[in-house]
This record gives C-alpha cells, structure tokens and sequence, in this order.
C-alpha cells in the first residue's frame, strides 16, 4: 500500500502477492481484459501424457496451443517429471499495465482412476514479461496451492502488477511426479482497486521521534473514577508508526485494570468529515464472526471530546477480509473527527493477542460499487437450478433435482436446498436455505442466473474482472476457514458452461454486511451470465445457511491503495443580504493542494448555478483559515431568496461542492435580526433557546451541521416570540434556520457549541 500525508509526504509500500483477494474498492468500469493468443516459449517438447501416473523422466508441456487459443474453456498441460521442470510462457492479446491483475486459470489433472494429480514438491512461479524482457515473478508456495487446488474445477492464480507486461509464464518448481497442471489460459485483467479515495490514517511520518502525542491508553477504570494505568495494551505506539508491519496488541483481560481501549490520531488534517467510515485494521486473532463484533467497541473523537459515534456489534460494524489474514472494522460516522478509538468491551477470548495496525477516516466512496447486477427477477422460473453430484469438468457429472413440496406449507425442496427460487426472486426477502449437514456422499449445488440489464440478452451480466458471489447468511455466526474449504463459488456463460471457480479461504473473500449476513466472492477472469455456490459433501455448520442472492459488483475488498489526504476541510459557509448585495464567508480546518474557491449562485429554486467570483485558496494548510467574498451584482435581483454553493478546485483540477445557502431579501432579510439564539457561543452541554418574533405559524425550526447536514427539525412554538428549548448538541458550529407555514426562510443564525 501507499499512504500520504500533508504533514510531511511519505509514502510506504507493501508488496502483496494475493491469491484473487484484492485490495481496495473499485468505482469505475474496467479498462481492458487480454488474454493469451501465442506461445512464447515452453519447456523441451510435447510428449505423451501419462495422465494415471505422470511416471515420465523429463518435462514437458503437452497442447501448449490449446492455452493461446480463441477457446478459453481448452488447456493444455504441464507435465512435471522426475529431473526438470515445466514451464509455458504465453503472449497476451494487449499490454497490461500497472496496477492490473497478473495470472492463470490452473486446475489439477483429474486422473482417469478419479485420483486427482497434485503433489507439488515445491511450488509454481508466475512471471511477466514486457517485449521478451522479465519484469516481476511471484512464488504460489506448495502449501497454498494445495490449499488452493483442492478442486478440479479452474482457478485463477495471480497477483498485482506493478509494472507493464505483455507476457506471462507459469513454471513448476521442484520436480515430483503427480505434480501435473492443466494450464487454461494467462491474462491481464483490470483491477477492482480504487487507486486514491480521501481519508486519513493513523500513520505519521518515519522519523517521527516522539509518537505519544498521537495515541491514548487512558480510561476509567471498574469503579468509573480511577484511571487506569494497565489497559492491557502492547506497543500502542505501533498503531501510529509508520511501519507496514507494526501492531499494538491487546492482551488478555486477567490482571488488567480496566478494558483495554486504544485511541489513534488521525495524520495530516484538521479532521474528517460526518459520514466518513471510521476504522480499524485488525489482524491475528483468525476470522472474527458476529459474536466477536459485539465484544469490541468503535468510537471517534474530535480533539479529545466524544463525538457521540459509539458502536458495538452486528447491525453498525461491517467487516471485511483483507489479505494476509488481517480485517478491516468500521461504520459510516454521523460526525467529523480526528480520532477513532478501538476498546474490548467482552470477555471472548478470541479477542486475546489482537493485532491493531492502524485506524482510518476515508471517504464513503472507497467502499461502494458503482455497477451491482443481482439474481433477482419479476418472475424467478428458470432463473435458478439445483444441482447434486460434482461439476461439468469432474468425473461426477451434476444432475438437476426435482421439487418436492415438503412439510405442507407450501416450500419446497431441491435436493436439500429449501425454497431455492426465493434466491431468485425480487418480491421476497426470504432466503433459500441448506440445511446445517450436506450429504455424506454428495454435493449441494445451487446456480442463480444474474438478471441482466440488457434487454436483448446478448451480453453477459458480469464483466469480466468483476466480483462474482453469493449473500448468505448463517444466524449469529460467520462462516470459519474449515466451512470455506468445503464451499465453492462458480461462473457460468449464459449457456451454462462453467467458466471458472474459487474455493476455500485461501481464493474466496468473505464480508461481513451490516445486517449481520456475510459476502462469499471472488474477482474473476471472464464475462459471466450465472453464479452457483457448491456445498461439498461432509459440510457441517452451525445452522442452516441461508442464500438471499447472487451478485455481480465492481467493489473489491478492504482499503483503497492510496489514502490522500482531504483537500479542503470546510468547516463553516454562511452569508446574509446587504443593501449592496450579498456577503459571503466560510472557514477551512485544512487544506491540502487547494487552487480556488469559485462562488456559485441560483436566483430561486430552479435554473442552473452560475459562476459569480473567485477567491484564491491557501494552497497547503492544517491551520484554520477564513474566506470572504461580497456579490455585488447580486443588488440588482429581485429573486425573494438567493442560493450559493461553493465549488472548491485543487491543483490538479479535482472539484467538490460545498452545502447550499439559502439567503433571503427584503422583509425576509429583516427579519433575520429578530431571531434570537441564546446563549450564543453556548458552553457544552448548556441549555439553548431560540425566539423568534416573525410570523412563524406553523412553521419549523431547522438546525443543521457546519457541512450542511441536517440535524434537527422542530415545530415552533404557535404564539409569536415564544420560545423554544434546542436539544443538547455536541461541541461544534450549527447553522439554525427558521421556516414559516409554506416552507419559506424567514430567519437564520449560527450558533457555536463550545467543544
């Protein structure tokens, strides 16, 4: 990964070799697909295959054309021997570039005894090449490819280029017999990564000397007044490093005075803005589940004072499987803030030895897609099938179940998977569902098509590249590694042909969604039309896994792989009408690479914005800074009320808008002085009245955030100059407005809360 900051600009890397998990998430289309169209190069010659015992004294690759050829469903195969080894380097189609995916579809042989041949002695290499040149290789160890290949069904094996390639090779390492691979195609597919997304993380520059103005340990302790000095944290000072490795730890809860709790600051800004997700990136501690989530607490903090942004458990956190085991924990905040603290509010042992890498504020963006294509249809017949037995390119062929009704209500049952078409079906919420134990002696599959937006039908409804997966859910638990291993998540085209897989924790990602249901998926190669999720034999769970739908999406998984800093923090944007026009005036908490702020305004609620003026940005500051600009031409309007947005521009040309403003002119404007807000600044947690003597029947009081979002909405009080009691609002400025009857403005005043 990358990260920067305008503290001081630092970057670090971490070089990840992945197995289909990707970084970050995407939100734009793919740029290309290229897949192998030439032989390049392969070891000695092709000769016979001994597909039953692989019993040959060299190496070699047999059907090497079948891998560079128009049909992606052929392959040819390695054959590895007893004294070198094979290798088959193909050219692609197109140049990928960096950033993009680098790979094979693999599968092992399937042996005419039904024995699968796999007995890697030491691994596989995939190289890319540029014009005949090697540009990166990556080792897929013996242990993972047998983790990964526990199937015969194809998988992609891959990782992300840093560096342009027109070729990739694919070599056995270590000679043993069995070792032999069936060798689909080589690609380069564009990447579900989101190269940049606005946030902050916990991180400060290397060379930083004293980091412990930038961590906290600090709590109460059981009797609510000590302060506790044992929180049972390790290291906390790692979780601001700099350092792609370090972790602060918690430890286990015996001996420790109080919870463990760590709170981070956020480098280089002023603060994050409300809706923004906060976080932390966790690791060591397996695969948490749902019960895990209710025994850790996030929380976030603006220079020391709670924000109010406190959750714990399933319903608020999300999680996502990041690579190298670690997860990624947050929730959409409600508030800025400059700090998120992570605290053990639980017992669970699980919890014990928990790595902290960092915490972060990014921008909602990083973890949405733009393209989401579902298995739901008007009409769910023929859109779903259910299957027992293996898979098309097995020994077992599959077979489709018939319907039972079953229980004499009405659902029905395909070979153990009950009411399958609810998986298919736009007009319930319920969920198709296997029961707790598959078969001993057979697998459970079920196929969804994806219901395409093209109405002619001809296209596929996922790209290729795009994530393919099923929404599951399993009561409180999530699925472990060991139930991972036994799943399988598969592509078809449209004319059921099976396209590719993903199999076991090592290939398949798994997220857990807000509503406590969890996302089994994998990045794929290929156009697909279907997804099916294969159940294997043996597989026993907790309770029974319910199937909501299948999906097609453009978001990938974890953190983007870059985190800029905010360009501009806006903090405050107010105006009033004058007798000569229009005053307007905001305020930065920071600033990163702003060029200017160009003043927008709109007479009336409909037309378009027009550019008025422009003021000149700071540039770089993460000190506060106030702006003003008077629209003199605004005079000459009659429009009863005014509306102005500010369009902030960096140097690169990157814009973003600002809330609206909504000024009123003539008795509208005057009234405005008969609003009263009192106290105003207000202490914390202080008692705040509003009167205002304008006709206000039936009319609102409106309270909105320094970023525009609104707050709060209260009736006024019927009787002229009564007033009306705010609620209490954390430390921050407000702006409050007050509409009459029919929806008008008649008045509007900031107010501070002192923090």
């Amino acid at each position: 990964m990358y990260y920067s900051n305008s503290t001081s600009a630092f970057t670090r890397q971490r070089l990840v070799c992945v197995l289909v998990l990707l970084l970050a998430s995407a939100t734009h289309a793919w740029a290309s697909a290229f897949y192998s169209n030439n032989v390049v190069g392969q070891s000695n010659s092709s000769l016979p295959l001994n597909n039953v015992l692989g019993l040959l004294s060299t190496s070699s690759v047999v059907n090497a054309n079948n891998a560079a050829d128009a049909d992606l469903s052929n392959y040819a195969t390695l054959v590895n021997g007893l004294v070198t080894n094979p290798f088959l380097r193909l050219g692609l189609s197109g140049a990928g570039q960096p950033g993009d995916r680098a790979g094979v579809l693999l599968a092992p042989v399937k042996a005419v005894l039904g024995v699968t041949s796999l007995n890697l002695a030491g691994g596989v290499i995939i190289t890319t090449y540029l014009g005949g040149t090697q540009q990166e290789a990556q080792v897929v160890s013996a242990s993972v490819l047998a983790a990964a290949l526990t199937q015969t069904n194809p998988s992609a094996l891959e990782f992300i280029a840093s560096k342009a390639f027109d070729q990739v090779q694919v070599a056995i390492t270590g000679a043993g017999v069995g070792s032999d691979l069936r060798l689909y195609y080589a690609y380069s597919v564009s990447s579900l990564t989101r190269p940049t997304a606005k946030g902050l993380v916990s991180e400060f520059p290397a060379g930083t000397t004293d980091l412990t103005p930038y961590y906290s340990t600090a709590g109460t302790g059981t009797d609510g007044l000590s302060v506790c000095v044992n929180t049972g944290v390790t290291n906390p000072q790692n979780a601001v490093s700099n350092s792609p490795t370090d972790y602060a730890q918690f430890n286990s809860l015996v001996g420790v005075s109080c919870p463990s709790t760590l709170r981070v600051n956020l480098a280089g800004g002023t603060q994050v803005p409300a809706g923004y997700y906060a976080g932390f990136v966790v690791g060591g501690a397996g695969l948490l589940d749902a019960s895990a989530l209710s025994g850790l607490r996030l929380s976030t903090s603006l220079n020391g004072v709670p924000t109010g942004d406190s959750f714990t458990g399933v319903g608020v956190l999300e999680l996502k499987l990041l690579p190298d085991g670690k997860q990624e924990i947050s929730f959409p905040s409600t508030k800025p803030f400059n700090q998120v603290t992570i605290s053990r509010a639980s017992l669970l042992s699980v919890l014990d030895n928990l790595q902290l890498y960092y915490g972060f504020g990014v921008e909602p963006a990083a973890f949405t897609a733009t393209t989401n294509v579902l298995s739901k249809f008007a009409s769910p017949a023929g859109q779903y099938q259910v299957f027992t037995g293996g898979d098309a390119i097995t020994a077992v062929p599959l077979n489709a179940c018939g319907t039972v009704t079953i229980n004499g209500d009405g659902s029905t049952s395909n070979c153990g998977v009950t009411n399958p078409q609810n998986a298919a079906n736009s007009g319930t919420t319920s969920p198709a569902m296997i029961g707790q134990t598959v078969g001993l002696n057979t697998d459970t599959a079920l196929r969804l098509n994806l219901n395409n937006p093209d109405p002619t039908g001809t296209n596929p409804a996922g790209a290729a590249g795009s994530r393919a997966g099923m929404v599951v859910g399993m009561g409180s638990g999530l699925l472990d590694a060991s139930s991972l291993a036994k799943m399988t998540v598969s592509t078809y085209d449209k004319n059921g042909k099976l396209l590719e897989s993903a199999s076991g924790a090592s290939l398949l990602s798994l997220d857990l969604l807000p509503n406590g249901r969890q996302e089994i998926s994998f990045n794929t190669t290929q156009s697909f039309a279907s997804v099916q999720l294969t159940a294997a034999s043996g597989l026993a769970l907790s309770s029974n896994l319910s199937i909501y739908n299948a999906f097609a999406d453009n978001r990938g998984s974890g953190l983007p792989t870059i985190i800029l800093p905010l360009p501009v923090v806006l903090t405050a944007f107010a105006g009033h009408r004058t007798a000569t026009g229009a005053d307007l005036n905001w305020a930065t908490a920071s600033e990163h690479n702003s060029s200017l702020f160009v003043v927008e305004r709109r007479a009336g609620t409909t037309g378009e914005f027009q550019a008025v003026g422009q003021v000149a940005a700071a540039g770089t500051s993460t000190a506060p800074i106030r702006y003003q600009y008077a629209d003199a031409s605004a005079a000459s309007l009659t429009a009863s009320v005014l509306y102005y947005r500010l369009r902030q521009v960096d140097i690169d040309g990157t814009t973003a808008y600002s809330p609206v403003v909504a000024l009123a002119a003539g008795a509208l404007a005057q009234a405005a002085g008969s609003l009263q807000v009192y106290p105003n600044p207000a202490p914390a947690s202080a008692a705040v009245s509003l009167r205002c003597d304008a006709a206000t029947a039936g009319g609102t009081a409106i309270i909105y955030s320094e970023l525009g979002q609104l707050v709060r909405q209260l009736p006024l009080p019927t009787e002229a100059g009564a007033a009306l009691t705010l609620p209490t609002l954390p430390g921050g400025l407000y702006h409050v407005v007050v509409r009459d009857g029919a929806g008008h403005q008649v008045a509007a005043q900031r107010l501070v809360v002192a923090q």
